[in-house]
């Protein structure tokens, strides 16, 4: 095929023009016969000849503004305008790259119709507001409305990212194929270091480079940001006096650049390289430690991810990824927990994918390009999908394996995977020490550190004081533990007679300093997270029932009783019953245990792993306390409950999963009343968790069997119900998990941002010497320069540097 390619400039220096470069090679490694069209270039034509690229110079004015206006205003040159018409009819394809080679493109298109195919290579355009000067805006204003005239009949659109298509669609109505921009692995990888070892040397003796250094290679304009990146590096300088700031690239924009020089001069350690050739640059980054860009806008890769209340699975429950930070443990798409290394959040406008899926109607909205775990479907049997759980001959679902599927390319047939741990940790006994301090150990249960009489002749501190010639204060002081109130003598003469005098406290405000870990103690703390409540005075522990569940306050009196050894009482009032415990130490136990407060209660992480036949327990004592189980006027059994914490709701599904049980996680808006959540269980897991409460099913096992979701050992598979575009303008977070790199929502797995995730960045770091690892990093939102200084020392000084 004979192929024109057709770009405003045809240099080493810029991005765009490297791009060109790229798809010129390919092409003509495809036995393609190419052209290059341009105004300029300072490539050796010769040496592309023999690479069977031809190279047309067409030339431009030379001066700088001469040349800008010369491009803007290109079709009053009619001549040449024409002279590239006329050269497009001898070819097949015609591909442009940027205004104004859209033009020609666009006439020979309308000339000779079906016979010229015409492309636009989206590279992208800045937004006009990221620049400074009045007439460089009204410039970009200018240029960008002849870029939509001029590529709106074009056969095809190639994009390099999601962004950019994106951007293009919205402006002209183009669709286009995303073309990701490939790396030279080949000179940037993570052992080029060695390989340049000298050219490395000279680079640091060059620049007279001290540690740490940190690099920017791009070109010197407004929109790329380095008058951020300066004034971050001046913050920078403060924390690391010795660092060093490498900038690369060519000046564009004269004014620019003496203002950025004048900056840098008053910060001091900065260095402007220019221009630097293509092949010199492995050394560049071989010599610094990090990379840094404070671009605002750019169409090249960058990653993106999530919106900051998006819900990730820790290792105790449920955390929204923009309260999370390094070293934080989430779960990975195989069930295991692993670190996070790294958390990223910056600015992003463009469209989010909004997913939602059966037995969940909270959506995840990711961005489009994010991968996702997931099984593409069969559709069998009355047009269903085909699963485990289906009387199907053909029974596709054997067939299908999980793959790693980019948000853009799912499809309501798709299932979303959500991996839950299945690992048995037990737990035999719990030490309530732990989370009782301040007291104190005595035949094997807990006491507050103070009393006003012993149990053995009932002494008051007055009393024990005067046989110890000591005020009753002193001994206060030391049954309280009061630091460097007395003398070590003092100390020594009281511990010494209450140890003679067999000192103990009154036995009615102890506990155990164990209790086991059994049944009957997880279905009590069942009760308290459904029914319970730590009186705000801190003396008294509270469940709160009807009045007709007696078997229920039955339970709760006798479990306490049998535990802790503490006796309750009931309280009547209409049709409710309050039962109420007396105990200091049960209301701070059960208070730290499972928190206070409807909307704060939580399982604790270490409950959450016990064997099946303990949680088992817990979920009677919570459904006997908030859940229901009742026959409708259909005969159906209806199995659901009810909560105001998101927490515990999370936290009950992951456990009722690890009992084989699927179940839907439903959020509903009850005004006054706030926000409710909601679990049920149907179809055919209704029969299983009926017999953990001991309750009747009346449903048939037949029914419910259409449920769009299923279990197996490791994995809940539920389907996509709807998948939605949504517009967006605002932060977006990742964060970077170490050895399986993935972690998990409240609908599925999803793996790390990568350099296929693209968009407008703000300010960058990124950690790493070559081009290679660049993929990975922290983003900070647009303009916030404090940040990224943070992010720059601590990520310096984390690697040692």
């Amino acid at each position: 095929m004979n192929i024109a390619i057709l770009t405003p400039t045809f240099s080493k220096f810029s991005g765009p023009d490297r791009v060109v470069y790229n798809e010129a090679t390919e092409l003509a490694a495809g036995k393609n016969d190419v052209t290059v069209i341009t105004f300029k270039t300072d490539f050796d034509t010769l040496q592309l000849q023999k690479k069977g690229i031809a190279v047309e110079v067409l030339g431009m004015p030379k001066q700088p503004l001469l040349e800008r206006i010369y491009r803007l205003l290109f079709f009053l040159d009619a001549a040449k305008v024409i002279r590239i018409v006329n050269r497009l009819s001898g070819f097949d394809k015609a591909i442009s790259f940027l205004y104004p080679m859209t033009l020609p493109a666009m006439l020979a298109r309308k000339r000779m119709g079906q016979r010229l195919k015409y492309v636009y290579y989206d590279v992208g355009v800045a937004y006009p507001q990221l620049f400074d000067g009045f007439f460089e805006r009204v410039y970009m204003k200018i240029f960008a409305a002849f870029t939509k005239i001029t590529v709106k009949n074009a056969d095809a659109a190639i994009s390099i990212s999601k962004f950019c298509g994106s951007e293009l669609k919205k402006e002209t109505g183009l669709n286009s194929q995303v073309k990701y921009v490939k790396i030279d692995t080949k000179r940037f990888n993570k052992n080029a270091a060695a390989k340049y070892k000298k050219e490395i040397a000279a680079v640091v003796k060059k620049h007279n480079l001290r540690k740490p250094v940190l690099l920017y290679v791009g070109r010197i304009s407004p929109h790329k940001g380095v008058h951020l990146l300066l004034q971050a590096f001046k913050l920078v300088k403060e924390k690391i006096p010795a660092a060093t700031l490498v900038v690369v690239g060519k000046h564009t924009f004269p004014k620019y650049s003496r203002q950025l020089q004048k900056t840098a001069a008053e910060i001091g350690g900065v260095a402007f390289t220019g221009f630097v050739a293509d092949k010199e640059l492995p050394a560049y980054y071989g010599a610094c430690d990090a990379y840094v860009t404070a671009s605002m806008w750019e169409g090249f890769n960058i990653p993106l991810c999530l919106t900051p209340k998006s819900l990730i699975k820790c290792y105790d429950g449920y955390t929204a990824i923009g309260n999370l930070k390094a070293g934080d443990k989430v779960t990975t798409h195989l069930g295991r927990e692993e670190l996070i290394t790294a958390v990223s959040r910056r600015a992003y406008r463009g469209k989010l994918k909004s997913i939602r899926v059966y037995g969940c109607n909270i959506p995840l909205e990711i961005t489009p390009e994010h991968r996702i775990y997931a099984l593409r479907t069969k559709m069998c049997k009355s047009n269903r999908t085909c699963k485990p759980n289906h009387k199907c001959l053909k029974k596709y679902h054997l067939l299908y394996r999980p793959e790693w599927i980019e948000a853009e390319q799912l499809n309501e047939k798709d299932v979303l995977i959500y991996p839950y741990n299945n690992k048995i940790v037990d737990k035999t006994y719990l030490n309530l020490k732990r989370y009782l301090p301040g007291t104190i150990e005595g035949n094997d249960r807990l006491f507050y550190r103070y009393s006003r009489k012993t149990e053995r002749g009932k002494e008051t501190y007055e009393a024990i004081g005067k046989k110890l010639r000591l005020s009753k204060n002193a001994i206060y002081r030391y049954l309280n533990n009061i630091p460097n109130q007395l003398s070590l003598s003092k100390r020594f003469l009281i511990s010494a007679y209450l140890k003679k005098a067999r000192y103990v406290p009154r036995a009615k405000i102890s506990v155990p300093t164990k209790v086991r870990v059994n049944g009957d103690f997880l279905r009590l703390f069942g009760y308290y997270l459904s029914e319970g409540h730590a009186s705000k005075t801190k003396s008294t522990l509270i469940f709160s029932f009807h009045a007709g569940e007696q078997t229920y306050q039955n339970d709760v009196l006798t479990l306490v009783k049998r535990i802790f050894d503490i006796e309750g009482y009931r309280e009547i009032k209409k049709n409710g019953c309050r039962i109420f415990f007396t105990s200091q130490l049960l209301n701070r136990l059960f208070s730290a245990l499972g928190e206070t407060g409807a909307k704060n209660k939580q399982i604790p992480a270490e409950f959450l792993r016990l064997p099946p036949h303990k949680l088992k327990e817990l979920v009677k004592g919570l459904w006997r306390g908030d859940g229901c189980v009742f026959n409708d006027a259909k005969g159906n059994t209806i199995v659901s409950f009810s909560t105001a914490s998101q927490k515990l709701a999370e936290q009950i599904r992951d456990v009722l999963f690890r009992l084989g049980i699927g179940c839907n996680i439903h959020v509903a808006n009850r005004g006054d009343k706030g926000i409710e959540y909601n679990l049920s269980v149907t179809g055919q897991y209704k029969h299983a968790f009926c017999n953990i409460l001991g309750e009747r099913c009346q449903t048939n096992k037949a029914r419910g069997a259409h449920n769009r979701y299923w279990l197996d050992d490791r994995y809940f598979y539920t389907q996509i119900r709807r998948i939605q575009d949504k517009a967006y303008n605002g932060p977006v977070c990742n964060i970077e998990v170490s050895k399986d790199r993935s972690y998990t929502t409240l609908q599925g797995a999803i793996h790390n941002c990568e350099a296929n995730a693209v968009g407008k960045p703000a300010i960058a770091f990124r950690i790493g010497s070559h081009p290679e690892v660049l993929k990975k990093g922290i983003l900070v939102e647009k303009g916030k320069v404090n940040e990224f200084a943070a992010a720059t020392v601590k990520i310096v000084k984390s690697a040692g540097k």
